[in-house]
């Protein structure tokens, strides 16, 4: 059977769930834990919620995983430094292959399948565009 097109699931593939460390730098001497732990209750609140029926939108899951991660670190962050940290997750970097993947698949049907919420997606998609323009014209 010949290949049709390919589809990529967005988060932790091609874009690096992680890169919101740099973010967390402003609010902890640990980012790295918060942004794991961040990541893991995001997976879970959306595991939960799809295995009750209970379908909620992943900006809204994604704030919630959010807030109980701060709540758990016992890190002090204001409503403002929430939201900056959820602009983060906006502009997730890509993994530094993807776009030279991409590229290699150009002219073949390509698709992102992802519980993500549509206005997440095209977010991280134009923040990578202009990252990755940046760089090549750099």
């Amino acid at each position: 059977m010949a290949i049709r097109g390919y589809v990529f699931d967005a988060y932790g593939t091609l874009f690096d769930v992680h890169s919101v460390v740099e973010a967390g730098r402003a609010f902890t001497a640990d980012p790295l834990a918060l942004s794991v732990l961040w990541r893991q209750k995001q997976l879970e609140y959306t595991w939960l919620r799809s295995l009750m029926g209970r379908y909620e939108d992943f900006w809204a899951v994604t704030e919630a995983a959010l807030r109980y991660s701060v709540k758990r670190l016992g890190l002090p962050a204001s409503d403002a430094d929430l939201a900056r940290l959820m602009d983060a997750y906006n502009r997730l970097a890509c993994f530094p292959e993807v776009p030279e993947a991409l590229a290699r698949l150009a002219g073949r049907p390509r698709a992102i399948l992802s519980n993500g919420a549509p206005r997440m997606l095209a977010a991280a998609g134009s923040a990578t565009r202009s990252s990755t323009s940046s760089r090549s014209t750099a």
